[in-house]
């Protein structure tokens, strides 16, 4: 097989797995789509109009978010010159599997536009990424015990939820490694660079020295949140309304399919979506927030065609809106960067 055949395979194949997956879903279940579409055309429009009204407060909270987290670094960024790079940089997290490191890239122009201090806008970034990792996991620990109590938990959700207590496991690891040794953050500070030497087969040395003072700046700037520990606090805040605003978000979709679920269940949930988001290996956790929000949905009662509105509805609000407004704000940042 040629290369370029290779390539094309690795590239689309996933994505034309989970195509054949959801048409042969719709097939198998090709009797409901009548009655998810009236569903759909009957939901309640002041519920749905709520739903869409917390899409831009979550745009806004998240912004608000990495101002704190910025703040604590000693940065002064301002919710206005912030407000389109970070939903540049949403846009970037869900089309690109990074680890969300995709969506710094925004930032990191910004800063060097105001001339302000990298190390520190990436320390503010990391900041986030950790207390958005640990905010989930308190939702999670939450939801994981109420399916447990319920006998609704599944061998399915016991992987992903092994597969995010590794990866969060992994990633506090490296950031305490990273905050304790100015040595250790030096070394991975260098990773991409020994990658990028490898690959050409060349010497860098200037570069690999140039790479040890942005390094250290970084190493400087997270100092400060072992020295400052209560400037942290506002962003731990914001982070923790992030997952109350996507529970909302999602109950705000129940109520307007005329289900009156309790607590319960949008709690759980919106916690099942964000992991299989975070575990599946497509951008946007395609494929299978779809499969574990309509496994969790049904388990609590809601009919098949009911659980397919409702998925419908919340991507929507969580997936296609926010990807929509992130597309236009990363137009309009890299116009900005190159004027």
């Amino acid at each position: 097989m040629s290369s370029p055949s290779r390539k094309l395979i690795v590239r689309w194949g996933p994505y034309l797995a989970v195509s054949v997956a959801a048409a042969a879903f719709l097939w198998a279940n090709r009797s409901d789509v009548p009655v998810a579409t009236r569903i759909l055309r009957h939901a309640h429009p002041g519920f749905m109009a709520l739903g869409l009204v917390l899409v831009l407060v979550a745009l806004i909270n998240q912004t608000a978010l990495h101002r704190a987290a910025q703040r604590a670094t000693g940065l002064e960024p301002t919710i206005g010159e912030l407000l389109r790079p970070i939903a540049a940089g949403g846009f970037l997290n869900l089309v690109i599997k990074s680890g969300a490191m995709a969506g710094m890239a925004p930032l990191l122009a910004l800063a060097t536009r105001r001339r302000r201090s990298r190390g520190r806008t990436i320390a503010g970034y990391l900041l986030v990424n950790v207390l958005g990792h640990l905010a989930f996991a308190a939702a999670l620990c939450g939801s994981l015990i109420v399916l447990i109590v319920d006998g609704r938990f599944t061998r399915i959700d016991a992987i992903a939820t092994g597969v995010f207590a590794l990866t969060t496991a992994i990633q506090l690891l490296l950031v305490a490694a990273a905050v304790r040794s100015r040595t250790a953050i030096r070394r991975l500070y260098a990773i991409p660079r020994q990658l990028a030497r490898a690959v050409r087969r060349s010497e860098d040395r200037v570069g690999a020295h140039s790479s040890f003072d942005a390094a250290d700046e970084l190493f400087d700037s997270v100092q400060l949140f072992r020295k400052r520990p209560r400037a942290v606090m506002p962003a731990v805040g914001y982070a923790l309304a992030v997952e109350m605003i996507g529970m909302t978000q999602l109950w705000c979709v129940l109520r307007a399919l005329r289900i009156h679920p309790p607590l319960s269940v949008p709690v759980v949930a919106y916690s099942i979506s964000v992991l299989f988001t975070i575990v599946g290996f497509l951008p946007g956790g395609l494929g299978f927030v779809e499969a574990g929000l309509g496994a969790v949905l049904v388990s609590f009662g809601l009919t098949v065609p009911t659980a397919a509105a409702a998925i419908v509805l919340y991507r929507l609000l969580e997936l296609w809106i926010p990807m929509l407004i992130g597309a236009a704000a990363a137009h309009s940042v890299s116009r900005t960067a190159w004027a």
